[in-house]
């Protein structure tokens, strides 16, 4: 009946599909050993020159190369094409035995071949570099400052006035006040002074006088100047207090550390003007009121001829009377000293000491 069809029999029909089987079981065999080549060549050293000979065979004839006796389609058998080593070990069906790994399927794309495919590959981890951690650096160690010797404090040593009682004339503009210092006077000593009324008044009598003087190491004896006003009224002598206060450097205060300063007038005769129509006068109080310092001789010279040079000319006199006052506002010596306090007042308290200033733009 299959001769009549034009049918090969039915044992030639088997034999051709086992032969089919056959080269199918080859080339997976051949996808399998070069898979597995590929991997070793990865992990292996160079090849020597026996290893390359070798290689050389493998390639023109693969399957006969391996160590393994040649597989044919005749000595195989049925084939259950669902019978794939994979991941590692052996899977066999029949005489159809497939030993190795195709490693990991998620590491390659799909191997096919007509109506057979392998899934699978080798992860590269030889050839992926390694990241050489960063060493740490070993931070700077932040240098210690030295610290500032503390001054030792004088062993026994201590201030005072060097006189309970000091006199100066009206006319002398200023009094000098000495402070001293006794025993150990290896280290640096302050003490503060000030002075007060007693008959004397600052508002007419005297500039008030506050102030530290330091003694440096080796200084035994520092001063200090109360401004004495030389007006023109008959007062008699007067009295106003000096106080010391507030040692520092291990010193103490002792006897006297309050003293009198006398004020001797050198007044005769009742005045007929007011002092401040004295050009001179009227210049020294501007040092006094705006510097706190006796005025320099060129200095006081300078201003008072900037007054005298109108002679009696009443208008003259007046404007230039306010032209020198207005440029001891402008003083750097002023802008440095008493306009910085004033300034620092204002900007903490407002401008409204000691009453509320109507000019905003001053």
């Amino acid at each position: 009946m299959w001769a009549a069809r034009g049918l090969p029999p039915y044992s030639n029909t088997m034999n051709f599909r086992r032969k089919s089987l056959g080269l199918v079981a080859s080339v997976l065999l051949t996808l399998v050993a070069t898979l597995a080549a590929s991997h070793r060549s990865t992990s292996r050293q160079p090849l020597n020159e026996s290893d390359a000979e070798d290689r050389v065979m493998q390639k023109k004839n693969p399957v006969q190369s391996q160590s393994q006796p040649a597989v044919t389609p005749e000595s195989i058998g049925p084939v259950d094409h669902s019978v794939i080593a994979g991941g590692g070990g052996t899977s066999s069906a029949g005489s159809f035995r497939v030993d190795g790994t195709v490693g990991e399927v998620s590491a390659a794309n799909t191997l096919s071949g007509g109506s057979f495919s392998v899934n699978g590959g080798y992860w590269n981890t030889l050839q992926t570099p390694v990241a050489t951690p960063t060493a740490t650096p070993t931070p700077t160690p932040t240098p210690t400052p030295t610290p500032t010797p503390t001054p030792s404090p004088c062993a026994g040593c201590s201030v005072q006035f060097s006189a309970a009682n000091y006199n100066v004339n009206e006319a002398d503009g200023f009094a000098t006040i000495t402070v001293t210092r006794t025993g150990d006077t290896s280290g640096t000593v302050t003490v503060d002074y000030q002075t007060s009324d007693l008959s004397a008044q600052q508002r007419t009598d005297y500039t008030i006088g506050a102030g530290t003087v330091t003694f440096a190491p080796g200084d035994t004896n520092k001063s200090f100047v109360v401004l004495i006003v030389n007006d023109l009224y008959i007062e008699g002598n007067e009295v106003l207090n000096l106080t010391l206060s507030n040692p520092t450097g291990g010193a103490v205060l002792v006897s006297p550390s309050v003293a009198t300063l006398t004020i001797i007038d050198n007044d005769s005769t009742s005045a007929t003007t007011n002092p401040l129509d004295d050009a001179r006068f009227f210049v020294q109080q501007h040092y006094y009121d705006f510097l706190s310092r006796y005025p320099d001789a060129s200095g006081w010279d300078f201003w008072t001829s900037q007054i005298t040079q109108c002679g009696t000319d009443a208008t003259c006199l007046r404007n230039k009377r306010i032209d020198v006052s207005n440029a001891y506002f402008y003083e750097l010596e002023y802008q440095q000293t008493g306009a910085y306090v004033f300034r620092l007042y204002r900007a903490a308290f407002g401008n409204t000491q000691p009453f509320p200033n109507p000019d905003g733009s001053n």
